[in-house]
């Protein structure tokens, strides 16, 4: 089973190494002046805690004597709990905001419209066929 875990291992650190990449390039835009631009730092930086934690574990196996990885354990988790419950709060706050009682996933879907709202044009081909 060793080539499982080196195998693991590596997706770890292949995963953190990506989502390390993502955030410090992220950074450099102006994320936070959109909603999904907020929405997706946050996820990508819980992300990047987590992985964090779990490289942390491959690369220096022995680290974190006297407590330090519990401690290191125990502020990520934080963070994690705080990220996603302000994600929860978002997602709430935004199906309360929705118009007439509707939920945010329902769209009008009347016969008469096509998926962008609009009327749909007739086909001429079919306006001779009576």
């Amino acid at each position: 089973m060793e080539g499982v875990e080196v195998t693991t291992d590596v997706l770890v650190v292949g995963a953190w190494l990506a989502a390390l990449v993502f955030v410090v390039r992220y950074l450099r835009t102006r994320w936070f002046r959109t909603p999904m631009g907020v929405h997706a730092m946050g996820f990508m930086a819980a992300v990047l805690v987590i992985l964090s934690l779990a490289s942390s574990y491959v690369i220096w196996p022995d680290w974190g004597g006297d407590g330090g990885r519990q401690i290191v354990r125990m502020i990520s988790y934080g963070l994690i709990n705080a990220i996603l419950w302000w994600r929860v709060a978002i997602l709430f706050r935004g199906q309360r905001g929705a118009s007439a009682g509707r939920r945010l996933d329902e769209r009008d879907r009347s016969p008469h419209r096509d998926d962008s709202g609009t009327e749909p044009t007739p086909d001429p081909a079919e306006q001779g066929a009576d």
